[in-house]
């Protein structure tokens, strides 16, 4: 048995994660939802399909959307009124990485092709936001609402890309642009730059959403394991959290951004990241 791909809730009092069990026959592994207090007490199975995983709390945490059987649901945070948001695979082409809009009205998702789309939390207003085969995953909206930020791996390397989210047919920009695979990406509060991760270079950079001042941050070596919800801005929006491995081993460190000292924050044998600071700025780290 295991426990993965855990989310707070927006208040931070609650844990919701994937448990997945080992099985028989040709499955292998099946996998529901459970929902755990902050103080370890009062844990909750929350489904019961065997196929349930990328929970997302919404922004009131009143609700969970997550993907089942490669399509889209949507729950109370108890587990009631579950509803299915996307029609049958073959439709949907499977879902993945769902992702809230800042006012909890819409959900931006991947399909297995690499698509975008975008759904009301009714179910209804699906429509794509890329192409049927862009190659796009890991859906992050901007704390205004405005874009969807995604990472797109049109070569040999990922960047980062964005879209207008209200507007049909708007074009997708390229954000990043280099020979080195980029992700781990997290959106500044104020929904102007982007905060990034990059490959064999290593080190944290930032970047405006346009695709300029694109700029160094750190010279931590980051490993591809650390880079999945690598990042978390404070709530005053000085500092950012992240893990990084330049000890040896994956720890917790804080970057100061106006005078750019780093505080290492643990020291344990295990690998720590995935940051997050209590009462942060709704931003989503992919």
């Amino acid at each position: 048995m295991s426990d993965e791909n855990q989310k707070w809730s927006p208040d931070g009092s609650r844990l919701v994660f994937e448990r997945w069990v080992q099985s028989t026959g040709a499955v292998g592994r099946s996998g529901d939802l459970f929902v755990v207090r902050a103080d370890g007490a009062g844990l909750q199975r929350l489904t019961a399909t065997g196929t349930s995983y990328d929970p997302a709390w919404s922004p009131d945490g009143r609700s969970i959307a997550f993907v089942s059987a490669d399509r889209l649901f949507l729950m109370g945070d108890d587990g009631s009124r579950m509803r299915a948001l996307t029609k049958a695979p073959a439709e949907a082409q499977g879902v993945l990485w769902p992702s809230w809009s800042p006012d909890g009205k819409r959900i931006a998702f991947t399909t297995r092709s690499g698509a975008v789309f975008v759904v009301d939390n009714d179910g209804t207003g699906k429509r794509p936001l890329t192409g049927a085969h862009s190659g796009g995953y890991c859906p992050a909206w901007s704390p205004d609402g405005r874009r969807v930020a995604f990472v797109h791996m049109p070569d040999r390397y990922a960047s980062i890309y964005a879209v207008d989210a209200h507007r049909r047919g708007a074009r997708v920009r390229r954000v990043t642009r280099h020979a080195y695979t980029e992700s781990g990406f997290v959106w500044s509060p104020d929904s102007r730059r982007i905060v990034y991760a990059r490959e064999r270079q290593g080190g944290v950079y930032t970047i405006n959403v346009d695709g300029t001042h694109d700029r160094r941050l750190t010279r931590d070596p980051l490993r591809p394991d650390l880079w999945a919800g690598g990042f978390s801005w404070s709530p005053d929006r000085q500092e950012i959290a992240y893990g990084s491995d330049r000890s040896g081993n994956g720890d917790i460190y804080v970057m100061d951004l106006p005078l750019g000292g780093r505080q290492q924050l643990t020291d344990g044998l295990g690998v720590d990241g995935a940051p997050r600071w209590s009462l942060s700025p709704r931003t989503e780290s992919c």
